[in-house]
């Protein structure tokens, strides 16, 4: 669970877990990201990991153990901005990243590298999506396999779906709030 809590003109955040037994009672709760800001949405890998998103202007993308056996690690590839929310393409390993702003950007991330299945989140291509007379201009992204949706929430009252169907090429907004 992502922490969003600005207490008097602190931007506090972070990240805690909650695993659940058998029957639904709660066995355990701990954190596995810590010392962070305004922690937003954010996005489960294929790997196993979850990618945390700060939701301030100079915000970074954390890499978290979702047992909290290893230290959380940042991801400045992503991006530096005001993150929302993140997906993986898991035929492609790109990153999909959403920019919390009213008139944000929608991301992809190329890593340089993958081993076993895992990209490397430290070096690759970022890329942002250009909207242009009401439909999709994107330059130079081959689409992958699937389709990935990004809920993207922005304010307590407004949100965006987009909708990124990779086979075909299209990518578009699918509603807003």
């Amino acid at each position: 669970s992502n922490s969003e809590v600005p207490v008097a003109g602190s931007l506090q955040g972070g990240v805690g877990a909650v695993r659940f037994d058998s029957t639904g009672a709660i066995a355990d709760a701990y954190p596995i990201l810590t010392g962070t800001r305004v922690n937003c949405a954010g996005g489960a890998t294929p790997w196993g990991t979850w990618l945390s998103c700060e939701e301030i202007a100079d915000g970074t993308v954390w890499e978290c153990d979702p047992t909290g056996a290893t230290a959380a690690i940042q991801r400045p590839a992503l991006g530096v901005f005001k993150h929302e929310a993140v997906a993986v393409d898991s035929a492609t390993l790109q990153l999909y990243l959403t920019e919390d702003e009213t008139d944000g950007r929608l991301y992809r991330f190329t890593p340089a590298s993958a081993s076993g299945g895992i990209p490397d989140l430290d070096a690759g291509t970022l890329e942002v999506a250009e909207v242009s007379g009401g439909g999709w201009s994107v330059q130079d992204w081959a689409p992958g396999d699937g389709e990935l949706l990004l809920l993207e929430t922005f304010s307590v009252n407004r949100s965006r779906l987009w909708r990124l169907d990779l086979p075909g090429g299209e990518r578009r907004l699918i509603t807003t709030d």
